[in-house]
């Protein structure tokens, strides 16, 4: 099952679903993150985002959880 023969609702279904799990991902790495335990959260959050080492694994692992999780489900769906 090609994702690229979906229709187009299912597509943009998926990207948003995706990039959905990728804020969820850079948020829950924010919370692991030391720099939660500051005070003032959101300039904490702004200096987190200068240093794109410590948690560029996050969003990237949200993003294919989430889509992956998609493309199992729309595969599921196509089976029966």
């Amino acid at each position: 099952m090609n994702p690229l023969h979906w229709k187009r609702e299912h597509q943009h279904a998926w990207i948003v679903i995706s990039v959905t799990g990728a804020i969820a991902g850079l948020l829950f790495g924010f919370i692991h993150s030391p720099f939660f335990a500051i005070l003032r959260a959101w300039p904490a959050f702004g200096a987190w985002l200068s240093f794109p080492g410590s948690y560029w694994p996050w969003p990237t692992f949200g993003f294919l959880i989430t889509g992956v999780t998609f493309y199992v489900v729309q595969l599921l769906r196509h089976l029966n």
